[in-house]
């Protein structure tokens, strides 16, 4: 090779490269560094740069034969005392000991920890199977067999708890035994049946009347007592309340209704003025006396609504005077005037011995023996004198007593009272009788019915009628002329009332009521007439009619076939197919008297329910016009209903395939069994309107690889069954499922592999074993979780644990999101 003078001259370093031939391949040129020659030359010629070389162990190495100078060798070992053999184990505190067994495995029950270092598993129960594959063990509990999830105590019964293991027990109770009285025989089917011996009927020894009732006369407490109202004394019913309070016009109260012979109620409010027959009378005496204005029909002055006396001073001393004040004057204070009576007896003749007294009286009483003195002028007064005649056989003659009237005037004024009659014995064989009208005509049987004499029934004759005769002539009223009319005015009369035969509006009093004796001498009486009670009148009946408007019914009313009308009050009777528009007849009933119909709902489906209110109406009997319209409104629905659990809906994360969802409805009041139940599928659960449904739901996991970590179901509560609907019930199932996590032995997290190697495994986190992984250890591709059910991850870093196979002297290196990335085993 030819030498170029022209390179330039330098320091050759080790990386530089030399051209040589490589003898092993054919002598082929190749470059080769500086480094490479001196490493030969060095391993030859031992003149390389190291010098010794010593090897440095801690605790647990040992190492023999150094330091080595150009060429030797160091035997390491392990510097742990103890025996190694198949049976011991390094420990980490340097020594080869027999193992003692502990797993190092927390078990929980419902997140409570039973043990942090479980010695063993044992699985037992009914269809639990286990099976290994090598050292995988895989354990199958099958699903629920059965729909029930829980188990409530009910009345006398106790569970040790709800699920589970459950021990149902008696707290009721536990055994009957025969005592006297009683006898107990045995049945089958665990039927047991008591019998009652040699025992009295019944309980009620006796009954005692409490307040406002007594026992019926005759009867005692025992032993068949009857009890009634307590109509008398302090502690009648009358009496009873504890309180006192006026009546209002709403308030009720009970009467005899004579006409049907039935107990009725009645208002205050309505109680018609006619039914009070002596306070309609009052109101119209007093309506006698009074000052009406009602007639004043000018304009001109105002209408009087005062009266004012006064005197001349007292009005002239008022300054505005009242237009419409009507006021009285006088010049000097209101005065008394005085009456002297004069009895005039001459105008009464006599005859013989025969004589006579007059017994004079006044009303109002004489101040001073015989007259009014000093009198308020206005006073009337009535004065009465009473002829009695003197002497044997004598007989006063004429109108006895005679009576004036009169009102007391101012200043003094003389009033003459002139007597008639005639005093004498009378002639052999002659008869008289006479009749004084109203005082001699008893009228008791014409108002038996309520009838008013004057208006209602007039009375005649009037005035006074004397009949002569022999000795055993008879008299009888129809010679008087005595009869009683309803009048033709006002019309209202004749409409209510009718003598024997509607139609009749007189009646005569036509029975004979007086004869004298015909072995008297001579017989002069004053005789009353008497109308028997045949005379008293009737009262008029008419047609009475109702409407029936039943458009307000909703619901299921077919009458006739889900319901019918039953009318009661002043007919009885029961509609049961459409009413339509016409009026239906509801009997005659009395001119005059309230009468009332109730119209009301009778169901005939007893599956059905009716909030359907009652109707009455009232009227007051008339000529015409005696119509009661009746509304009935309302519902007839059906007493059941059913509930539905519609929508659903699931708010469920997990993995797909991971679980299942049941759904349960109990129906309770009384409880029902709880049966399975399928959304969209499963029928409305039916009942009654006093019962309720109970919806539940729970999520179950498909295998073991899963954990239900929490689920919850609302409603929570019952629903009420309303009846004659469906009432539709949202529910919403929400819950986690997830992947089943494996406790894991780990270190605090470490910045490098070195320093997590050299830690101890005194922490517990759970692992989540990745897609394809099975194994119990760390696995690249598993997920770390800081608690069992959680969602935090433990820090980034790596970490001591156990992988592979159960190798304990593992890292593993755990990302941000919990993710292992790396599981090797800490030694090269």
């Amino acid at each position: 090779m030819s030498i170029i003078y022209s390179y330039p001259t330098v320091q050759p370093t080790v990386d530089d490269l030399l051209i040589g031939t490589d003898v092993g391949e054919d002598n082929a040129t190749k470059s080769f560094t500086v480094q490479s020659l001196v490493s030969l030359i060095n391993a030859a010629t031992g003149t390389g740069t190291v010098t010794s070389v010593q090897i440095a162990t801690d605790a647990f190495l040992s190492a023999i034969g150094g330091p080595i100078i150009d060429a030797g060798t160091i035997t390491m070992g392990l510097a742990a005392t103890g025996t190694p053999s198949a049976s011991t184990f390094l420990r980490g505190d340097n020594q080869w000991v027999a193992p003692i067994v502990s797993a190092g495995i927390t078990v929980s029950n419902q997140s409570i920890p039973l043990t942090t270092d479980v010695g063993s598993f044992n699985f037992i129960g009914q269809g639990v199977t286990v099976t290994n594959v090598g050292n995988d063990i895989t354990v199958s509990v099958p699903l629920p067999t059965s729909d029930v999830t829980s188990i409530l105590a009910g009345t006398g019964i106790n569970v040790s708890s709800g699920t589970g293991n459950v021990t149902v027990s008696n707290t009721g109770v536990v055994s009957l035994v025969s005592g006297g009285g009683l006898t107990i025989v045995e049945g089958a089917g665990g039927v047991n049946t008591l019998t009652v011996t040699g025992q009295s009927q019944g309980t009620v020894t006796s009954v005692n009347a409490g307040p406002g009732l007594k026992l019926v006369d005759g009867t005692t407490s025992t032993p068949a007592p009857q009890l009634e109202i307590q109509y008398d004394g302090s502690d009648n019913y009358i009496n009873r309340p504890l309180t006192e309070q006026a009546p209002d016009a709403e308030d009720i109260i009970n009467f005899q209704d004579v006409s049907s012979d039935k107990v009725r109620k009645v208002a205050l409010s309505d109680i018609p003025i006619t039914a009070l027959t002596q306070v309609n009378t009052a109101i119209s005496n007093l309506n006698n006396d009074a000052v009406e204005h009602n007639t004043d029909t000018y304009t001109s002055v105002p209408t009087a609504t005062k009266v004012i006396t006064l005197t001349d001073t007292e009005y002239n001393a008022i300054v505005t005077k009242d237009a419409s004040t009507l006021y009285l004057t006088t010049s000097t204070a209101p005065t008394t005037g005085t009456v002297q009576f004069t009895i005039d007896q001459t105008g009464i003749t006599t005859s013989g011995t025969c004589g006579f007294t007059v017994n004079t009286t006044c009303s109002p009483a004489f101040t001073d023996s015989t007259n009014l003195t000093n009198v308020a002028i206005g006073t009337n007064y009535t004065l009465t004198s009473t002829i009695t005649p003197t002497g044997s056989g004598c007989v006063f003659t004429g109108t006895n007593p005679q009576v004036i009237t009169g009102t007391v005037a101012a200043g003094t004024a003389t009033v003459t009272q002139s007597l008639t009659g005639s005093v004498a014995v009378p002639p052999p064989n002659l008869a008289t009788r006479s009749l004084n009208n109203p005082n001699n005509i008893n009228t008791n049987n014409l108002i038996s019915s309520g009838a008013s004499l004057g208006s209602d029934i007039i009375v005649t004759p009037s005035g006074t009628t004397t009949f002569s005769g022999t000795p055993g002539t008879t008299f009888p009223s129809t010679n008087f002329g005595v009869t009683a009319t309803i009048p033709t005015s006002p019309a209202s009369a004749r409409e209510k009332y009718y003598f024997g035969t509607p139609g009749t509006f007189t009646y005569v009093l036509a029975s004979a009521d007086y004869s004298p004796s015909p072995n008297s001498t001579y017989d002069n009486t004053s005789t009353t007439a008497t109308f028997p009670s045949a005379s008293t009148p009737s009262i008029n009946t008419y047609p009475l009619t109702f409407t029936l408007d039943i458009s307000g019914i909703s619901g299921e009313n077919v009458l006739g076939t889900d319901y019918e009308i039953l009318i009661t009050g002043a007919t009885g009777q029961t509609i049961s197919s459409p009413p339509g528009t016409n009026p239906i007849a509801a009997g005659n009933h009395p001119y005059d008297q309230p009468v009332t119909i109730q119209a009301q709902v009778q169901l005939i489906d007893t599956s059905l329910s009716s909030n359907v209110a009652q109707a009455s109406g009232t009227i007051t009997m008339g000529a015409s016009g005696n119509n009661i319209p009746l509304t009935l409104s309302g519902n007839i629905s059906s007493t059941t209903g059913t509930v539905s659990l519609d929508p659903v809906t699931e708010n469920i994360t997990g993995p797909a395939g991971s679980y299942n969802t049941y759904y349960y409805s109990q129906l309770l009041n009384p409880n029902g069994a709880v049966t399975a139940y399928e959304p969209g599928v499963t029928p409305p659960i039916s009942g009654t309107s006093t019962q309720s449904v109970k919806f539940t739901a729970t999520i179950i996991k498909t295998s073991t690889d899963y954990t239900v970590t929490s689920q919850s179901f609302t409603p929570t509560t019952a629903t009420a069954i309303v009846a004659g609907q469906n009432t539709p019930v949202a529910g919403t199932l929400t819950g986690t499922v997830i992947l089943s996590r494996r406790s894991l032995p780990v270190s605090l997290t470490k910045g490098s592999i070195s320093q997590a190697c050299a830690s101890s495994p005194n922490n517990t986190y759970y692992l989540e074993k990745g897609s394809g992984n099975t194994l119990a250890y760390a696995q690249q591709g598993d997920t770390v979780y800081t608690s069992l059910t959680g969602t935090s991850h433990p820090n980034i870093g790596y970490y001591k644990t156990t992988i592979e196979n159960g190798v304990t002297n593992g890292y593993m290196y755990v990302t941000s999101n919990g993710y292992v990335s790396i599981a090797d085993p800490c030694d090269p």
